[in-house]
């Protein structure tokens, strides 16, 4: 078959993301079925939670690779084009090898839509993508999932026997499909446990107090994962991050359990060390110091926070954020750590206008020329923190890239 081109595929895509999110599994399952239900022929990790996904699915994937292991991944969201979805030991799937399969791929999702009378979604064609990539096309030993959003209904919790799963934590996020509260929030996210599976969590009081209910009225085995004594030497700062890394730590040894290898902390540690997910915490600039971070909700800006205050720094804070997200309370925070806060918007349909963000602080329309305005006029003492949402931080890092 004649490989599509990236056009095609953003179009095809275009039409899903229109079609909106149906918060259900019947499409993926359906898809997967018609694929001969590849997930379920390979060894995964399942990995959930509101923060620290993308961090702890990165350390994972390091130290599984760091055993000799073929490793894939899916991640969401991503920095890149589609096909940065999928990884094979870390490095995003070629854009050549992704377009030369996607006609076939996308012949299967047609039939499936057909056959139903409904679209599948945007984020279910890009799991089910991933799992056609690694079930014909780049064979892996194991699979590490991330969750979209949720756990009960994302399109990735179609894995009936993973070897472990994981919730790194739960906060106030996508309250319109999960629910209200933190503790209704952790129920939908218990959904990616299964009978008998170890599952792993930093989550502590009220939220650990649910998911153990959960995991009892699963069958699962759940453990609290606690700081340790000695820290984990990491590229990525931030105190959150050595949760990250130790959840990435008890995964890799219940993937040994399974799979015939043993990790100690040393060979762990040698193969995390310099992993780097971009936008968490990432300092991409110097003199002056510019950090892009991709908090877009209370328990990572309090993450950032919290980092600022261990290094000392009062940085000037430009922010946005889309339009279902905590603002105010965000803005709030920051403003108690920085010297002063801008806010601005960006090119997405879901960004958040500056006529809906709060009142008192100052406010730019065209952010690349204040952003060139405050470099050149910047000390190389002083710190810039860009910070609000993954979409922006995206748009933050093609202009520091360009």
């Amino acid at each position: 078959m004649k490989p599509m081109s990236m056009e095609d595929v953003t179009k095809h895509l275009t039409k899903r993301k229109q079609a909106g999110i149906v918060y259900d599994l019947t499409r993926i399952q359906t898809l997967l079925e018609a694929m001969g239900n590849p997930q379920d022929q390979i060894p995964c990790i399942h990995i959930a939670g509101t923060n620290g996904k993308g961090s702890t699915s990165a350390y994972t994937v390091a130290a599984l690779v760091a055993q000799g292991l073929q490793v894939g991944a899916f991640n969401s969201p991503v920095f890149g084009d589609v096909h940065e979805h999928v990884t094979i030991n870390g490095v995003p799937l070629a854009r050549e090898l992704f377009l030369a399969h996607a006609g076939a791929y996308e012949e299967r999702v047609n039939d499936v839509e057909e056959r139903l009378g409904q679209v599948v979604s945007e984020f279910e064609w890009l799991v089910g993508l991933a799992c056609f990539i690694f079930d014909r096309v780049q064979p892996v030993d194991i699979v590490v999932l991330e969750t979209g959003m949720g756990g009960r209904l994302d399109a990735t919790n179609v894995v009936t026997q993973p070897v472990a799963t994981a919730i790194t934590n739960v906060g106030l996020d996508h309250q319109a499909y999960l629910g209200e509260t933190l503790s209704a929030i952790a129920r939908e996210k218990a959904g990616i446990m299964r009978p008998v599976v170890p599952c792993f969590t930093a989550a502590t009081g009220e939220v650990f107090a649910v998911l153990k209910q959960e995991a009892m009225q699963q069958g699962a085995a759940i453990k609290q994962v606690a700081a340790i004594d000695t820290p984990w030497q990491l590229t990525m700062a931030g105190a959150h991050q050595q949760a990250n890394a130790s959840l990435a730590y008890e995964l890799t040894k219940a993937a040994g359990d399974e799979l015939g290898f043993t990790v100690s902390p040393g060979a762990f540690q040698q193969a995390v060390k310099s992993v780097q997910v971009p936008g968490r915490f990432e300092t991409i600039l110097e003199k002056p110091k510019v950090i892009l971070d991709t908090g877009h909700n209370m328990e990572a800006i309090e993450a950032v926070i919290a980092e600022l205050n261990r290094q000392q720094l009062k940085p000037a804070v430009l922010f946005a954020a889309m339009k279902d997200k905590r603002a105010d309370e965000m803005l709030k925070q920051l403003e108690e750590v920085a010297s002063h806060v801008t806010v601005t918007t960006f090119d997405h349909p879901r960004a958040m206008p500056l006529s809906a963000l709060p009142d008192g602080y100052k406010q730019v329309t065209d952010v690349k020329k204040w952003l060139s305005d405050w470099l050149r006029n910047a000390h190389v003492h002083e710190t810039l923190l860009i910070t609000g949402s993954h979409q922006f931080i995206a748009e933050m890092r093609e202009f520091f890239s360009g």
